[in-house]
């Protein structure tokens, strides 16, 4: 009877190794799945925030732009206004 149940007991005592082996195994591609899934979270937090921080730059950017524009106008029309001064004045002393 020994005989018998031996091995079958040795058959058991492997299919149990074979068992924890592969509930091993899936316990570590559990972890690995959950330590992805944080980097992926903390990846998209961190796209999220420089979005937020393009957005603010280009309000900025828009901003600066308009300050810009009004301060290169203001640049020509003085330009101009001392063009126009000039001539008048080269006129006048030559008439």
């Amino acid at each position: 009877m020994n005989d018998q149940i031996n091995p079958r007991l040795a058959r058991i005592e492997e299919k149990l190794d074979q068992l924890t082996e592969a509930f091993n195994l899936l316990h570590r591609m559990d972890e690995r799945l959950v330590n992805h899934h944080n980097s992926m979270s903390r990846l998209g937090n961190r796209v999220d925030e420089c979005d937020k921080r393009l957005r603010n730059l280009e309000i900025d950017a828009k901003g600066q732009g308009v300050a810009t524009s009004n301060i290169e106008r203001i640049g020509w029309i003085v330009f101009s206004a001392c063009i126009g001064l000039a001539v008048w004045l080269i006129k006048k002393g030559a008439v």
